[in-house]
């Protein structure tokens, strides 16, 4: 019921108040959010305006981007979070 799911917000509220790398993981995880959601938003209307009559090189393009950028990101997190243990409590 409603006592119930009081109980855990409240519980989680706790949790993410007592621990910064928490709220650091949430902060992380909305701005990639955001930036994935403007990409996928933005990076389709604005190549078929400037490549109307070439819609396989904006797959490529996409492609490209998307693994270049998601691996990137994911080896810069990796070293970011094994520089910064011990730095955040």
């Amino acid at each position: 019921g409603d006592s119930s799911s009081n109980a855990l917000v409240t519980d989680v509220q706790q949790i993410v108040s007592s621990s910064k790398r928490i709220q650091w993981l949430f902060l992380g995880s909305f701005l990639r959010f955001c930036s994935g959601l403007c990409i996928g938003v933005w990076a389709a209307p604005y190549y078929k305006l400037a490549f109307p009559n070439d819609a396989s090189s904006y797959a490529v393009i996409n492609a490209a981007i998307v693994g270049l950028c998601g691996v990137s990101s994911g080896l810069l997190g990796g070293y970011i979070s094994d520089k910064s243990i011990g730095l955040v409590s």
